[in-house]
């Protein structure tokens, strides 16, 4: 609005002059007077054009008419509530509009924002009213703050890291496990009652009675339980028990095995009775430990293979003396009628206590063989054979993962497994599906790879019409740089539409390949309260663009020149100079959420494929470009130096040797490397910028500066155009 062009008073108008009334708000007036002299509106404004306040305009003589005729035209500014421009400033969309025209904004696609949000925060700090004494005349501003942005319901699965994940591994098991073509996301498609696989209401009835009956036998086998009578429990308590059914794939989705496992009612244990609540927890690898176990022998040319523990939890004892009633199908009595229990000696599933020991005597035995686990993941183990070869092992509850130099070496690895626990003639093969993905290794080419293309596959085919997946092939990104609103009640029925769990199946997709659709996939769980169309369309093109890129996945590859493994071997980084283990990008967007925090975003390379990475909202708002940068930094730095134990446990890499980090923006990284001593501007974050300072003087990492157009965590902090996210891509990820 240029000064002295009348442009009429609107509804937002009149509430912010209620407001600088009410409130009393500093003013200042244009200076010289610029109405025609000589009249009395002349005289009148020369003598309140210089009044400080408000109020103190009318004490000077201006009346009401002379305050809108003076804010028509621009004369009246508002120190403190406008920015340092001259006149007023209108929305400039909203006036273009008024007269017929299209911003030049809007012409070139760069407005992406509807400023609907920001006005309602305006105009509930206008209307906003101070509270005297007992009689509050409105609200406080401090009020306005508390509500202007509503506090995010979460959703328990995802309101953090270690819930979320395990729910995003429940929902990929049920469409990795699925054999129907639509995926019932609410009952398993494997019958879930002992009644359900009688004859008369189950096709696949011989194969679930013969999977209870191998069960049983192996229980019997291993003397996990004996047959009492009821009352040899002497008043203690009875678990119930219930049968579980799984249909176990193939990477090409081929059932290839009936599991029935026979389920203690766990959950009805009293501690102190039947276990020890210090005695129930078990670890399991890492998704990021797995990886760079990958990668690790990849770039040592180490042959992988896998094992699995048949009847795990049957080949360890119990401490506890635990009664068990018998199983629906196999109970029985004593010679006298009375009903007979089973009394356990040994594990079995769904006991708290039962993963706890056969991670226990997994454990002691690999130390038994002289196996050694690192301190950042203890089911990662190494060992160091006489001759100097090396192996390495870790551990997914009973399946086994080993790396070798070559077969005689699996064989010997293999028969000391066999020393303690029970374990099939045909395990032992090199890895081809492990925990939901493909992974294929090619010794010659010194490569090792990941995929999903089979969960993909089934997650598409379960929700996407034929019609959308014909669509597929124009999908090229995942997300389209249009922001999401948030809606503030729920649009789509869960009928029509289980938005929770297809965002549960994509996290588990992104935990463990595929790394690209990682901020797609965290910017959709925010809206999993709400979810509407819009939410559904754009999770429904994730899954598109999944699907057209199914074969899409890392690959980690040695050294070519043979000094090591490099970064980027596919697509060489400027910033790799071939000498550095492991290299670190982290990024940050600024204030793009409603909720005004900031995405951090990192990714760990080595051996030319991620091994770690993250894409998550800042717990707290960053009032600065340069610290939300920090915040990313000592988020990636933790994680990096967490890989960096491990890999220097293992032999893999140096511990004086510095993690680079890479980083675009400048003010951060001179922050970092300013030594340890206070920084003002920075007050607000010394902590976590002092933790960085401390880990550059300590030569723990080094930070290098990145151009933007090269950062490749940025692929993790917004929503990108196809062009950018495709070159990005192509630098972590391949066919």
């Amino acid at each position: 609005m240029a000064i002295g062009k009348a442009q009429p008073i609107n509804q937002e108008d009149r509430a912010f002059l209620e407001f600088a009334r009410n409130e009393n708000v500093p003013i200042a007036y244009q200076k010289p007077c610029p109405k025609a002299p000589n009249g009395e509106s002349y005289r009148r404004y020369s003598k309140y054009m210089h009044a400080k306040t408000y109020r103190e305009a009318f004490d000077l003589g201006a009346t009401l008419k002379d305050f809108a005729w003076d804010y028509e035209r621009g004369w009246i500014s508002f120190p403190k509530h406008e920015p340092v421009l001259s006149a007023h400033v209108y929305n400039a969309n909203e006036l273009a509009a008024q007269y017929g025209y299209n911003h030049v904004l809007s012409e070139i696609g760069l407005v992406i924002k509807d400023s609907v949000e920001i006005e309602e925060v305006l105009a509930q700090t206008y209307t906003a009213r101070l509270i005297t004494g007992d009689s509050p005349s409105g609200r406080s501003f401090q009020q306005v703050l508390k509500t202007v942005y509503e506090p995010e319901a979460i959703i328990k699965m995802l309101e953090d890291v270690a819930t979320s994940r395990r729910f995003a591994e429940e929902q990929a098991a049920k469409v990795l496990n699925a054999m129907k073509e639509k995926i019932d996301f609410e009952i398993s498609p494997e019958p879930v009652r002992f009644e359900d696989t009688q004859a008369e209401v189950c096709a696949e009835h011989e194969k679930w009675k013969e999977a209870m009956d191998d069960e049983i036998e192996s229980m019997a086998r291993f003397g996990v339980f004996r047959r009492v009578p009821k009352s040899a429990a002497k008043g203690r308590q009875v678990l119930g028990c219930r049968w579980v059914y799984k249909r176990k794939a193939n990477k090409e989705g081929v059932i290839t095995r009936y599991r029935a496992r026979l389920v203690a009612q766990g959950y009805a244990q009293k501690a102190y009775d039947s276990y020890q609540p210090d005695e129930t927890f078990s670890p399991v690898v890492h998704k990021d430990s797995l990886r760079m176990f990958l990668a690790m022998c990849a770039a040592l040319n180490l042959r992988i293979y896998q094992a699995d523990v048949k009847a795990a939890f049957l080949q360890v004892p119990l401490s506890e003396k635990i009664y068990l009633r018998a199983p629906p199908g196999y109970s029985s009595s004593s010679e006298n009628g009375e009903e007979e229990i089973l009394e356990l000696s040994s594990a079995i599933y769904g006991l708290k206590q039962s993963s706890a020991c056969f991670w226990t005597a997994l454990n002691k035995h690999l130390v038994s063989q002289g196996f050694v686990s690192v301190t950042g993941d203890p089911c990662v183990f190494k060992k160091v054979l006489p001759d100097g070869k090396i192996i390495f092992a870790c551990t997914f509850v009973d399946d086994i993962t080993y790396g070798v130099s070559d077969q005689d070496t699996a064989d010997a690895f293999l028969a000391g497994l066999r020393e303690r626990f029970v374990i099939d003639e045909g395990e032992g093969k090199p890895i081809d599906f492990l925990l939901g993905m493909a992974i294929s290794q090619d010794i010659d080419a010194g490569t090792v790879k990941m995929s999903m293309e089979l969960m993909i596959t089934k997650l598409a085919a379960s929700i996407l019409t034929g019609e959308e997946l014909a669509k597929s092939r124009g999908v090229l990104y995942p997300m389209l740089v249009t922001p999401l609103v948030k809606a503030t009640e729920r649009q789509v029925s869960k009928e029509s539409f289980d938005y929770l769990s297809v965002i549960g199946s994509l996290l588990h997709i992104a935990n463990c390949v595929r790394c690209d659709v990682s901020y797609a996939v965290g910017a959709l769980a925010r809206h999993a309260n709400a979810p509407g169309p819009q939410h559904v369309n754009a999770a429904k093109r994730v899954l598109l663009y999944l699907y057209n890129t199914r074969a899409l996945g890392i690959t980690y590859t040695r050294s070519l020149a043979g000094k090591g493994p490099r970064f980027f071997e596919a697509a060489k980084h400027p910033l790799d100079n071939g000498l550095n283990l492991l290299q670190t990008f982290a990024d940050s967007d600024y204030a793009m959420d409603i909720s005004r925090r900031s995405t951090m975003g990192y990714v760990l390379m080595m051996c030319g494929g991620p091994v770690a990475w993250s894409s998550v909202l800042g717990k707290t708002v960053a009032t600065s470009t340069c610290e939300a940068e920090v915040n990313a930094a000592v988020h990636a730095a933790k994680e990096a130096l967490h890989v960096k134990l491990m890999l220097s446990e293992l032999g893999f890499m140096k511990q004086d040797v510095p993690l680079i980090i890479a980083e675009d923006n400048s003010a951060c990284i001179a922050q970092a490397e300013s030594g340890i001593r206070h920084v003002r501007n920075a007050k607000h974050y010394s902590v976590k910028l002092h933790f960085l300072q401390q880990l550059v003087v300590d030569n723990e990492i080094e930070f290098v500066y990145c151009p933007t157009n090269e950062q490749i965590a940025d692929f993790f902090t917004k929503a990108l155009d196809e062009d950018k996210f495709t070159t990005f891509r192509k630098m972590i990820m391949i066919e």
